[in-house]
C-alpha cells in the first residue's frame, strides 16, 4: 500500500493512533518531545498494550498532517495508516495498482486491485488530492485554494 499524501484520511476526524513502540520511534527520530494521549487496550495473544492518539488537533486531524506539506511521517507511518487508510493505491515490482472493489470471503474481506498506468496512476493521485482540498475548503479547514 501507497500513501499518495492527498490528505483525505488524515485531516477530519481520522481515529487514527500508534502503538506504543511506534510513538516512541517516531518521537527519536523526528526529535519530538510531544506528549500524545494514550489508552491501555487488552488485546488477545498479546495482553496489554498502550494505545497513542493521533487524531488531537482540530476536528480530528492527525498531528501530522499539515495542510502545506501533507504527512509528516515519510517514512515509517503507522500500522494502522498503512492497513486501514492508505489502502486505495498500491505498488508492486514496478507496477501500480488501484483498489477497484472488495470481495466478502468467509475469512474477511479481500481488496481487489487492478493494474494501471503511471499515467492513470497520476490522474487518480491528482483527483485525490482535489478532492481533499475540495473538502477541507468545504469544511473551512482551508480558506482559499
Amino acid at each position: 500500500m501507497i500513501c499518495v499524501n492527498c490528505g483525505l484520511c488524515c485531516m477530519e476526524n481520522c481515529g487514527a493512533f500508534m502503538f506504543s513502540n511506534e510513538y516512541f520511534e517516531t518521537k527519536a527520530s523526528l526529535g519530538l518531545d510531544v506528549i500524545l494521549p494514550y489508552k491501555t487496550v487488552r488485546a488477545s495473544y498479546v495482553g496489554e498494550l498502550q494505545v497513542y492518539a493521533l487524531d488531537v488537533e482540530a476536528r480530528g486531524r492527525c498531528y501530522f498532517y499539515s495542510f502545506g506539506e501533507g504527512c509528516r511521517l515519510k517514512k515509517a507511518k503507522p500500522i494502522i495508516c498503512l492497513i486501514h487508510y492508505c489502502t486505495l493505491l498500491a505498488e508492486k515490482g514496478g507496477r501500480k495498482y488501484v483498489k477497484v472493489s472488495v470481495k466478502k470471503t468467509n475469512s474477511g474481506d479481500l481488496p481487489i486491485y487492478r493494474a494501471v498506468s503511471d499515467e492513470r496512476f497520476k490522474e487518480i493521485v491528482a483527483q485525490l488530492k482535489e478532492k481533499a482540498l475540495r473538502k477541507a475548503w468545504t469544511n473551512g479547514l482551508i480558506y482559499e485554494i
